[in-house]
């Protein structure tokens, strides 16, 4: 259970408009279900007036709002929530066919620890970063942090086998399965390159074995 004391200060400070407290708000308004169980949650982001949402970064309403229309599962998937120990983080899932999402939230005002007990070693998908990676045994969340997680990265890897993964922004920007793939129809490749859009964080990838560069030159509605 979330504590009350967590619970309060986060809700003050959402009040207070302040930008982190905000934008988690927003985020939380975009992931819980209409559920019972989270209904104080729900009370909570579902006060966020207009006024509100327009103190939130742009770039990151756009970021969270192409991710909820991407991902089925943040609209209609099945709701269950996930205990790492800690009162202060709120994480949850969301499972439809093709689509396993871990959201975890900090509702503190401070750092929090994550440890992620049956994820670790897994292979995830960070839906707001687009960086593959393998779930640590811990990591730490800043105040307000929140992380949208697809584990197995399953449905990412059926989108890079289709051909085109299209990237969010007026760009002409795709990313490439691998170089050859991109090269033989005209595009060049960027690597760790912030093309396109201004993300809320730096890219961390590699070229190497299943690639994910950025390509272009080449529509996104190719």
């Amino acid at each position: 259970m979330i504590q009350h004391g967590v619970f309060d200060a986060w809700l003050a400070d959402v009040r207070g408009r302040k930008p982190r407290a905000l934008e988690l708000a927003y985020a939380l308004d975009l992931t819980l279900p209409q559920n019972a169980d989270v209904m104080a949650l729900r009370d909570a982001t579902m006060a966020l007036g207009d006024a509100d949402v327009a103190e939130i970064s742009a770039d990151v309403r756009d970021l969270l709002q192409f991710a909820y229309d991407r991902y089925d599962a943040l609209r209609d998937g099945i709701f269950q929530r996930v205990d790492f120990g800690n009162p202060s983080i709120f994480a949850f899932e969301r499972v439809r066919e093709g689509e396993r999402l871990l959201i975890v939230n900090n509702l503190a005002r401070v750092s929090q620890p994550v440890m992620f007990r049956d994820y670790v070693g897994r292979a995830g998908w960070d839906i707001l970063n687009r960086v593959e990676f393998i779930f640590p045994t811990r990591a730490q969340l800043d105040a307000y942090e929140f992380l949208w997680l697809m584990v197995d990265g399953q449905e990412y890897h059926l989108q890079m086998e289709r051909g085109f993964f299209p990237a969010r922004g007026g760009g002409d920007f795709v990313f490439a399965l691998d170089l050859s793939f991109c090269r033989r129809r005209g595009g060049s490749v960027r690597y760790g390159r912030r093309a396109g859009w201004n993300w809320s964080r730096g890219w961390s990838i590699r070229c190497s074995g299943w690639r994910v560069c950025w390509c272009e030159g080449l529509s996104c509605s190719t």
